[in-house]
Protein backbone atom coordinates (compact mmCIF):
# COMPACT_ATOMS: atom_id res chain seq x y z
CA UNK A 1 0.00 0.00 0.00
CA UNK A 2 2.69 2.14 0.54
CA UNK A 3 4.05 1.91 -2.49
CA UNK A 4 0.97 2.53 -4.09
CA UNK A 5 0.92 5.66 -2.14
CA UNK A 6 3.94 6.55 -3.05
CA UNK A 7 3.45 5.87 -7.08
CA UNK A 8 0.95 7.97 -7.22
CA UNK A 9 2.11 11.37 -5.95
CA UNK A 10 4.89 10.27 -8.18
CA UNK A 11 2.68 10.88 -10.80
CA UNK A 12 1.09 13.74 -9.55
CA UNK A 13 4.07 15.86 -9.26
CA UNK A 14 5.02 14.46 -12.82
CA UNK A 15 1.76 15.68 -14.11
CA UNK A 16 2.30 19.02 -12.68
CA UNK A 17 5.65 19.08 -14.63
CA UNK A 18 4.10 18.30 -18.19
CA UNK A 19 1.69 21.19 -17.16
CA UNK A 20 4.18 23.40 -16.34
CA UNK A 21 7.80 22.12 -17.14
CA UNK A 22 9.08 25.37 -15.80
CA UNK A 23 8.59 24.11 -12.24
CA UNK A 24 10.97 21.16 -12.94
CA UNK A 25 14.23 22.88 -13.00
CA UNK A 26 16.67 22.54 -11.20
CA UNK A 27 17.17 24.55 -7.47
CA UNK A 28 20.09 26.25 -5.31
CA UNK A 29 22.41 22.84 -5.01
CA UNK A 30 22.57 23.46 -1.26
CA UNK A 31 18.87 23.81 -0.22
CA UNK A 32 18.51 20.78 -2.60
CA UNK A 33 21.20 18.69 0.00
CA UNK A 34 19.88 19.43 2.97
CA UNK A 35 16.06 18.85 2.05
CA UNK A 36 17.19 15.67 0.69
CA UNK A 37 18.91 15.18 4.22
CA UNK A 38 16.09 16.28 6.15
CA UNK A 39 13.54 13.89 5.11
CA UNK A 40 16.22 11.47 4.17
CA UNK A 41 15.93 10.80 8.28
CA UNK A 42 12.36 9.47 7.93
CA UNK A 43 14.35 6.12 6.12
CA UNK A 44 12.15 6.36 2.93
CA UNK A 45 13.56 7.35 -0.41
CA UNK A 46 13.12 11.29 -1.41
CA UNK A 47 13.55 13.40 -4.44
CA UNK A 48 13.55 16.89 -4.90
CA UNK A 49 10.74 17.33 -7.29
CA UNK A 50 8.62 18.68 -4.68
CA UNK A 51 11.24 21.22 -3.50
CA UNK A 52 11.78 21.99 -7.13
CA UNK A 53 7.95 22.47 -7.84
CA UNK A 54 7.12 24.50 -5.16
CA UNK A 55 10.55 26.79 -4.96
CA UNK A 56 9.95 27.66 -9.16
CA UNK A 57 5.86 28.28 -8.73
CA UNK A 58 6.74 30.76 -5.62
CA UNK A 59 9.89 31.96 -6.28
CA UNK A 60 11.29 31.69 -3.29
CA UNK A 61 13.63 28.48 -1.77
CA UNK A 62 12.65 26.80 1.20
CA UNK A 63 14.46 23.50 1.92
CA UNK A 64 11.76 22.16 3.79
CA UNK A 65 9.20 22.39 1.75
CA UNK A 66 6.77 19.18 2.45
CA UNK A 67 6.83 16.33 -0.16
CA UNK A 68 3.41 15.06 -0.43
CA UNK A 69 4.85 11.28 -1.18
CA UNK A 70 6.91 11.54 2.33
CA UNK A 71 3.72 12.99 3.84
CA UNK A 72 0.94 10.89 2.78
CA UNK A 73 3.28 7.59 3.26
CA UNK A 74 4.51 8.36 6.46
CA UNK A 75 4.25 11.56 8.47
CA UNK A 76 0.27 11.64 8.37
CA UNK A 77 0.43 8.38 9.82
CA UNK A 78 2.61 8.73 12.42
CA UNK A 79 1.31 12.10 13.65
CA UNK A 80 -2.61 11.22 13.25
CA UNK A 81 -4.67 8.13 13.52
CA UNK A 82 -5.70 7.90 10.11
CA UNK A 83 -7.90 4.37 10.70
CA UNK A 84 -10.49 6.80 12.15
CA UNK A 85 -10.64 8.94 9.25
CA UNK A 86 -13.88 10.21 8.37
CA UNK A 87 -15.02 9.95 12.13
CA UNK A 88 -14.99 12.08 14.98
CA UNK A 89 -14.48 15.83 13.78
CA UNK A 90 -14.09 15.33 10.54
CA UNK A 91 -17.81 14.39 10.58
CA UNK A 92 -19.62 17.40 9.97
CA UNK A 93 -22.49 16.08 11.87
CA UNK A 94 -20.43 15.33 14.97
CA UNK A 95 -17.80 18.18 14.40
CA UNK A 96 -20.59 19.94 17.34
CA UNK A 97 -19.69 17.24 19.78
CA UNK A 98 -16.00 19.04 19.78
CA UNK A 99 -16.15 22.32 18.75
CA UNK A 100 -18.38 25.15 20.61
CA UNK A 101 -21.72 26.03 18.98
CA UNK A 102 -20.92 29.45 18.97
CA UNK A 103 -17.93 28.84 16.21
CA UNK A 104 -20.24 26.54 14.06
CA UNK A 105 -23.30 27.93 11.63
CA UNK A 106 -26.65 27.35 12.79
CA UNK A 107 -27.85 23.73 12.15
CA UNK A 108 -31.47 23.13 11.18
CA UNK A 109 -31.63 19.40 10.39
CA UNK A 110 -29.41 16.58 10.36
CA UNK A 111 -29.74 13.11 8.98
CA UNK A 112 -27.25 10.48 10.04
CA UNK A 113 -28.03 6.92 8.97
CA UNK A 114 -31.67 7.01 8.30
CA UNK A 115 -32.44 9.08 11.16
CA UNK A 116 -33.41 12.78 11.49
CA UNK A 117 -31.92 15.10 14.17
CA UNK A 118 -32.65 18.40 15.33
CA UNK A 119 -29.41 20.68 15.90
CA UNK A 120 -28.63 19.03 19.41
CA UNK A 121 -29.03 15.23 18.32
CA UNK A 122 -33.08 15.04 19.27
CA UNK A 123 -35.18 12.52 17.46
CA UNK A 124 -36.63 14.20 14.35
CA UNK A 125 -39.83 12.42 12.38
CA UNK A 126 -39.82 12.17 8.48
CA UNK A 127 -42.94 14.43 9.31
CA UNK A 128 -41.45 17.13 11.50
CA UNK A 129 -38.10 17.43 9.47
CA UNK A 130 -40.99 18.30 6.34
CA UNK A 131 -42.65 20.62 8.63
CA UNK A 132 -39.20 22.12 9.57
CA UNK A 133 -37.91 21.86 5.56
CA UNK A 134 -41.22 23.53 4.83
CA UNK A 135 -40.69 26.82 6.94
CA UNK A 136 -38.46 29.97 5.83
CA UNK A 137 -35.05 30.04 7.54
CA UNK A 138 -33.44 32.23 5.47
CA UNK A 139 -30.65 30.68 2.58
CA UNK A 140 -29.12 27.75 3.49
CA UNK A 141 -26.42 25.14 2.80
CA UNK A 142 -26.48 21.53 2.64
CA UNK A 143 -23.43 19.05 2.26
CA UNK A 144 -22.87 15.47 3.12
CA UNK A 145 -21.13 15.38 6.32
CA UNK A 146 -18.72 12.78 6.25
CA UNK A 147 -16.07 11.79 3.73
CA UNK A 148 -14.20 14.93 1.96
CA UNK A 149 -15.70 15.20 -1.69
CA UNK A 150 -13.83 18.18 -2.98
CA UNK A 151 -17.23 20.58 -2.44
CA UNK A 152 -18.90 18.16 -4.62
CA UNK A 153 -22.03 17.59 -2.79
CA UNK A 154 -22.43 21.20 -1.38
CA UNK A 155 -25.59 23.04 -2.24
CA UNK A 156 -27.12 26.12 -1.54
CA UNK A 157 -30.65 26.08 -0.89
CA UNK A 158 -33.43 29.04 -1.41
CA UNK A 159 -36.62 29.07 0.08
CA UNK A 160 -39.42 29.83 -2.37
CA UNK A 161 -43.56 30.56 -1.56
CA UNK A 162 -44.91 27.23 -2.85
CA UNK A 163 -42.46 25.26 -2.90
CA UNK A 164 -39.80 25.69 -0.27
CA UNK A 165 -36.49 25.19 -0.49
CA UNK A 166 -35.03 24.68 -3.96
CA UNK A 167 -31.39 24.05 -4.49
CA UNK A 168 -29.04 25.84 -6.94
CA UNK A 169 -29.59 22.47 -8.78
CA UNK A 170 -32.92 22.88 -9.15
CA UNK A 171 -34.14 20.20 -6.91
CA UNK A 172 -36.54 20.73 -4.36
CA UNK A 173 -35.16 20.36 -0.82
CA UNK A 174 -37.41 17.10 1.19
CA UNK A 175 -36.91 14.46 4.02
CA UNK A 176 -37.67 11.97 1.39
CA UNK A 177 -34.76 13.46 -1.23
CA UNK A 178 -32.18 13.73 1.51
CA UNK A 179 -33.12 9.95 2.67
CA UNK A 180 -32.83 8.93 -0.87
CA UNK A 181 -29.53 10.76 -1.84
CA UNK A 182 -27.53 10.58 1.69
CA UNK A 183 -26.13 8.25 4.18
CA UNK A 184 -25.52 11.16 6.11
CA UNK A 185 -26.26 15.00 5.61
CA UNK A 186 -26.24 18.54 7.18
CA UNK A 187 -28.55 21.57 6.98
CA UNK A 188 -26.75 24.78 8.11
CA UNK A 189 -27.72 28.58 7.57
CA UNK A 190 -25.20 30.35 4.73
CA UNK A 191 -22.78 32.49 6.72
CA UNK A 192 -23.01 36.10 5.20
CA UNK A 193 -18.89 36.50 5.58
CA UNK A 194 -17.45 39.81 6.55
CA UNK A 195 -16.70 42.15 3.78
CA UNK A 196 -13.23 41.56 3.28
CA UNK A 197 -13.85 37.98 2.09
CA UNK A 198 -17.14 39.40 0.73
CA UNK A 199 -15.09 41.85 -1.65
CA UNK A 200 -13.16 38.86 -3.87
CA UNK A 201 -16.02 37.27 -4.83
CA UNK A 202 -19.83 37.83 -2.72
CA UNK A 203 -20.99 34.47 -4.98
CA UNK A 204 -18.89 32.10 -3.04
CA UNK A 205 -17.92 31.33 0.78
CA UNK A 206 -14.23 32.11 0.37
CA UNK A 207 -12.52 30.40 3.43
CA UNK A 208 -9.15 30.31 4.90
CA UNK A 209 -7.37 27.08 5.54
CA UNK A 210 -5.79 26.97 8.55
CA UNK A 211 -3.57 24.13 9.57
CA UNK A 212 -2.90 23.29 13.83
CA UNK A 213 0.02 21.30 15.31
CA UNK A 214 -0.21 19.50 18.50
CA UNK A 215 3.80 19.62 18.93
CA UNK A 216 4.01 16.10 20.04
CA UNK A 217 7.52 16.53 21.29
CA UNK A 218 5.77 19.30 24.22
CA UNK A 219 2.17 19.68 23.81
CA UNK A 220 2.28 22.86 22.95
CA UNK A 221 -0.38 23.55 19.60
CA UNK A 222 0.36 25.87 17.23
CA UNK A 223 -0.71 27.17 13.89
CA UNK A 224 1.70 26.57 11.18
CA UNK A 225 0.36 27.66 8.29
CA UNK A 226 -2.73 28.99 6.31
CA UNK A 227 -4.19 29.94 3.02
CA UNK A 228 -7.09 31.70 1.62
CA UNK A 229 -9.55 30.20 -0.74
CA UNK A 230 -11.57 32.26 -3.33
CA UNK A 231 -14.92 31.19 -5.76
CA UNK A 232 -14.58 32.71 -9.01
CA UNK A 233 -18.18 32.49 -10.01
CA UNK A 234 -21.81 32.25 -7.67
CA UNK A 235 -20.27 28.04 -6.99
CA UNK A 236 -21.05 28.42 -2.91
CA UNK A 237 -17.54 26.32 -2.68
CA UNK A 238 -14.69 27.95 -3.16
CA UNK A 239 -12.80 24.77 -3.40
CA UNK A 240 -9.90 24.60 -6.28
CA UNK A 241 -11.46 21.51 -7.58
CA UNK A 242 -14.69 23.26 -8.08
CA UNK A 243 -12.63 25.86 -10.01
CA UNK A 244 -11.38 28.48 -7.46
CA UNK A 245 -8.23 29.50 -6.17
CA UNK A 246 -5.81 29.62 -3.61
CA UNK A 247 -3.46 32.14 -1.97
CA UNK A 248 -1.23 31.37 0.21
CA UNK A 249 -0.95 33.63 3.63
CA UNK A 250 1.87 34.68 5.92
CA UNK A 251 2.35 33.98 9.50
CA UNK A 252 0.37 37.13 10.89
CA UNK A 253 -2.13 37.01 7.97
CA UNK A 254 -0.62 38.83 4.54
CA UNK A 255 -2.08 37.80 1.47
CA UNK A 256 0.65 36.17 -0.76
CA UNK A 257 1.49 38.29 -3.97
CA UNK A 258 -0.30 35.54 -6.02
CA UNK A 259 -2.98 33.24 -6.34
CA UNK A 260 -3.24 29.71 -7.94
CA UNK A 261 -5.62 27.64 -9.92
CA UNK A 262 -5.55 23.83 -9.77
CA UNK A 263 -5.17 22.93 -13.18
CA UNK A 264 -2.47 24.42 -15.06
CA UNK A 265 -1.13 26.04 -12.11
CA UNK A 266 -2.22 28.99 -13.93
CA UNK A 267 -1.04 32.10 -11.53
CA UNK A 268 -3.61 35.41 -10.75
CA UNK A 269 -1.61 38.88 -9.77
CA UNK A 270 -5.26 39.97 -9.13
CA UNK A 271 -9.31 38.11 -8.41
CA UNK A 272 -10.28 37.24 -12.15
CA UNK A 273 -13.85 38.16 -11.06
CA UNK A 274 -13.28 41.25 -8.73
CA UNK A 275 -10.29 42.16 -9.92
CA UNK A 276 -8.76 42.77 -6.13
CA UNK A 277 -5.23 42.42 -6.31
CA UNK A 278 -3.75 40.38 -3.75
CA UNK A 279 -0.27 41.77 -3.18
CA UNK A 280 -0.44 44.16 0.22
CA UNK A 281 -3.57 42.74 1.69
CA UNK A 282 -3.89 41.43 4.83
CA UNK A 283 -6.74 39.20 6.63
CA UNK A 284 -8.29 41.49 9.20
CA UNK A 285 -9.42 38.67 11.58
CA UNK A 286 -6.05 36.15 10.98
CA UNK A 287 -4.97 36.20 14.78
CA UNK A 288 -8.73 35.87 16.01
CA UNK A 289 -9.41 32.48 14.27
CA UNK A 290 -6.02 31.25 14.87
CA UNK A 291 -6.80 31.73 19.06
CA UNK A 292 -10.18 30.08 18.53
CA UNK A 293 -8.67 26.74 16.45
CA UNK A 294 -5.71 26.72 18.65
CA UNK A 295 -8.35 26.31 21.43
CA UNK A 296 -10.48 24.17 19.55
CA UNK A 297 -7.56 21.60 18.52
CA UNK A 298 -6.79 20.81 22.25
CA UNK A 299 -10.04 18.65 22.42
CA UNK A 300 -9.41 16.18 19.07
CA UNK A 301 -6.48 13.97 21.32
CA UNK A 302 -5.87 11.53 18.18
CA UNK A 303 -5.15 14.01 15.54
CA UNK A 304 -1.78 15.84 16.05
CA UNK A 305 -2.53 17.37 12.93
CA UNK A 306 -5.63 19.02 11.73
CA UNK A 307 -6.62 21.12 8.62
CA UNK A 308 -9.57 23.61 9.35
CA UNK A 309 -12.18 25.71 7.15
CA UNK A 310 -13.09 28.63 8.74
CA UNK A 311 -14.84 32.22 7.77
CA UNK A 312 -15.47 35.18 9.58
CA UNK A 313 -19.40 36.80 9.65
CA UNK A 314 -20.36 40.17 8.89
CA UNK A 315 -20.77 40.78 12.62
CA UNK A 316 -17.12 39.45 13.37
CA UNK A 317 -17.89 36.30 14.32
CA UNK A 318 -15.75 33.49 13.55
CA UNK A 319 -17.15 30.36 12.04
CA UNK A 320 -15.69 26.86 11.62
CA UNK A 321 -17.55 25.05 8.31
CA UNK A 322 -15.41 22.05 8.95
CA UNK A 323 -12.14 20.14 10.00
CA UNK A 324 -9.73 17.71 8.04
CA UNK A 325 -8.15 14.72 10.20
CA UNK A 326 -6.46 13.78 7.02
CA UNK A 327 -5.53 15.05 3.90
CA UNK A 328 -5.26 18.22 4.65
CA UNK A 329 -4.14 19.71 1.59
CA UNK A 330 -1.15 21.14 2.05
CA UNK A 331 -0.21 22.59 -1.26
CA UNK A 332 -2.19 25.49 -0.92
CA UNK A 333 -0.49 26.48 2.23
CA UNK A 334 3.35 26.18 0.31
CA UNK A 335 1.69 28.84 -2.27
CA UNK A 336 3.25 31.31 -0.53
CA UNK A 337 5.71 32.26 2.43
CA UNK A 338 7.37 29.06 2.50
CA UNK A 339 6.56 25.21 3.86
CA UNK A 340 3.81 23.95 5.89
CA UNK A 341 5.23 23.43 9.11
CA UNK A 342 8.39 26.56 8.73
CA UNK A 343 10.52 26.76 12.14
CA UNK A 344 8.71 23.55 13.52
CA UNK A 345 9.89 21.37 10.55
CA UNK A 346 13.07 20.03 11.61
CA UNK A 347 12.03 19.04 15.10
CA UNK A 348 8.83 17.77 13.75
CA UNK A 349 10.51 15.45 11.34
CA UNK A 350 12.90 14.01 14.27
CA UNK A 351 9.73 13.04 15.81
CA UNK A 352 8.52 11.11 13.29
CA UNK A 353 11.85 9.57 12.44
CA UNK A 354 11.77 8.25 16.31
CA UNK A 355 8.25 7.06 16.34
CA UNK A 356 7.27 5.37 13.28
CA UNK A 357 5.76 2.68 15.75
CA UNK A 358 2.17 5.00 15.87
CA UNK A 359 2.01 4.54 11.42
CA UNK A 360 -0.53 1.44 11.97
CA UNK A 361 -3.01 2.97 9.02
CA UNK A 362 -4.29 -0.69 7.63
CA UNK A 363 -6.21 1.16 4.86
CA UNK A 364 -5.61 2.48 2.02
CA UNK A 365 -7.68 6.00 1.12
CA UNK A 366 -9.07 7.02 -2.12
CA UNK A 367 -7.02 10.12 -3.00
CA UNK A 368 -8.99 12.60 -5.54
CA UNK A 369 -5.60 14.88 -7.64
Amino acid sequence: MEKRVWNAYQKKVERKFKERPDLAQPVDAEATAKHLELYGRLGMKCSDKWLRLYSNLTGYVDYTYLPEDVYYCCIERVLNECNRSGFEAEDKNILAIYVDKQYLPKTHLRFIRGIFYDADFNYVSYAKANEILSQDHGPLVGKVAAESLEGNSVESYKYTDGKGYVSNKGHELTAEWISQHCFTYILQEYVDQCDFSKAFNEGSVNTCRMVTLRCPWNGEIVLTKASMKFGVSDVVADNMAQGGIAVGLSRTGELGAKAYSWKGMKSFDKHPTSGLVFAGMKHPYYDKMADVLVKMAARIPNFNLLAWDVVVDKDENVHILECNQTGLGQDINQFAFGSLFGDYTEPLIDWVAEHKQYNTFKHYRTWLF
